[in-house]
């Protein structure tokens, strides 16, 4: 029973751990392309090298670092064509969302997830919000999609990209001239479950990402460049 116990203990502090780093990771604690020193970063969190080492192997597993052999851990650096690829991934994994929750009548009438009808209220009534709230609000609006499709895989893929473009998502609602409105628009059609209107208002505010990714790209290598 101790031995038990034990386990959980440790299995609980290496989660703790790797929720500190992958929250610093996902918000750009560290330069893109940054290498991560495990003894530093060990050092800084007052654990031992061991947990560290784990949660960066589990960090590269979900594609938010990369581990290049016999050099070390890096953040992902911002290129424009692998931005790209993750949005286009982005819009056909919605896409299915959408056509799963269409096509189920389990899902529809229920009861909608959080956040749309709460963030739906505030961007309703607020001004315009600041870029860590669009961020935040584009990321769970999107898992609320992949929740109604009821597609574990789907939403945990969704869930993956959420994490791995949060930061870009922030730069975008400075670059984009009214990224709260494409994302009210959105936040309406998933309240209301129409999912017509929900792929018209999401191939809307996937060309408004693309439109703005090369000066996205460009604001986040050199903050001196304006966005249009």
């Amino acid at each position: 029973m101790n031995g038990l116990s034990s386990r959980e203990s440790g299995e609980k502090f290496v989660g703790s751990v790797y929720e500190v780093l992958k929250q610093k990771i996902i918000r750009s604690v560290y330069e893109p392309g940054e290498r991560l020193n495990i003894e530093t970063l060990a050092e800084s969190l007052e654990v031992s090298a061991t947990p560290v080492r784990e949660c960066l192997n589990r960090l590269v597993a979900e594609d938010l670092l990369e581990l290049v052999p016999r050099v070390g851990f890096f953040t992902k650096p911002v290129l424009e064509g692998s931005v790209r690829e993750l949005y286009e991934l982005n819009f056909a994994l919605l896409n299915w969302a959408i056509d799963l929750a269409d096509n189920d009548l389990s899902v529809q009438n229920n009861a909608v997830h959080e956040p749309s009808r709460p963030y739906l209220q505030v961007l309703s009534t607020s001004a315009r919000q600041s870029p860590d709230m669009l961020a935040s609000l584009s990321s769970k609006m999107f898992l609320n999609l992949a929740l109604l499709s009821g597609n574990q895989e789907l939403i945990a893929r969704i869930g993956n990209i959420n994490d791995r473009l949060y930061y870009i998502r922030k730069v975008e609602a400075v670059c984009a001239k009214r990224p709260d409105q494409y994302i009210l628009v959105l936040c309406k059609a998933i309240a209301h479950q129409d999912y017509s209107a929900t792929r018209a208002a999401l191939v809307e505010y996937h060309n408004e990402c693309l439109l703005v990714l090369r000066n996205v790209v460009k604001t986040l290598r050199m903050s001196t460049i304006p966005c249009r």
